[in-house]
């Protein structure tokens, strides 16, 4: 049962806060989402440990998403700080999307892709750039210093000079 509820945008989700106390879980949101919600009460009541986990709810006509972090007063108690991670899960999600097309492009074509993060002069190569190389990713350093020694020897002062003008 909720027994308090502490100042927040509670309003964008219930009209009156005050409907919300004295009541279960299973009163105010689907039964699959609260049993879920509620095994992880039980967890952390049973570990006394903290537990976060994310969850679904539709809000009117939209799904929103949730982040629970409950962490245990006594074995029977806990205190649930629940935030709207909504605009952080469309995001993710469009991210996940994006990624997959560059993926199924990048295959599509054969192309191949590196990547040369400069901080941590760590080199990433795709697969496809492996498989034109001849070789399996595990079978190659990812140095900056490899990409160097794959440069056409023609052309190797050039690159390295045009890419020392844009670092």
């Amino acid at each position: 049962r909720c027994l308090s509820i502490a100042p927040t945008k509670f309003q964008d989700f219930v009209t009156d806060k005050q409907d919300m106390l004295n009541v279960t879980l299973h009163e105010v949101m689907p039964s699959s989402t609260a049993d879920y919600l509620l095994a992880h009460i039980n967890e952390a009541l049973d570990t006394q440990t903290n537990i976060c986990c994310d969850y679904a709810l539709p809000v009117g006509e939209v799904e929103r998403y949730f982040c629970a972090s409950i962490s245990p007063i006594d074995s029977e108690k806990a205190v649930l700080v629940v935030r709207d991670i909504s605009d952080r899960k469309r995001t993710e999600d469009a991210l996940n999307d994006s990624m997959q097309r560059l993926q199924l492009a990048l295959e599509a074509s054969g192309d191949g892709l590196w990547d040369w993060d400069i901080a941590n002069n760590k080199l990433y190569l795709s697969p496809n750039f492996c498989k034109m190389l001849e070789s399996e990713p595990s079978e190659l350093p990812f140095c900056v210093e490899y990409w160097e020694e794959l440069l056409h020897p023609d052309e190797k002062d050039w690159v390295l000079n045009r890419l020392a003008t844009h670092l």
